[in-house]
């Protein structure tokens, strides 16, 4: 199995304290059907996340959407990150694919 680098696409939401991408990707072989999820780190805010939404990742071309929210509740300042870790991983938890994206967002201003 092969999954090509996923890339960011749109549409694309923010608020305070949430980020949600959408990425797009190709898992070949195409007949391979349900391979695991996609999941995204903010390496910035991850002892804040109280939320995550993960997305099912098939095979052949796909759209894919995950997501974090933070507590805003529980810093004194915005934080600024400026990178998203996205991980996609079997059922029984495996790495299959582990990339870095270029992504800023200020959170909780």
């Amino acid at each position: 199995m092969s999954i090509a680098p996923l890339t960011l696409a749109f549409p694309r939401s923010e608020a305070r304290d949430k980020l949600s991408l959408t990425f797009r990707t190709s898992v070949l072989p195409v007949d391979a059907g349900v391979i695991g999820t996609l999941s995204m780190a903010v390496p910035a805010i991850e002892p804040l996340v109280i939320a995550r939404d993960l997305a099912q990742v098939g095979s052949g071309d796909q759209v894919l959407r995950a997501g974090v929210a933070i507590n805003c509740g529980s810093i004194t300042e915005p934080i600024t990150s400026r990178q998203v870790i996205l991980t996609v991983r079997d059922e029984a938890g495996r790495t299959l694919l582990t990339q870095t994206v270029d992504y800023e967002k200020h959170w909780c201003q």
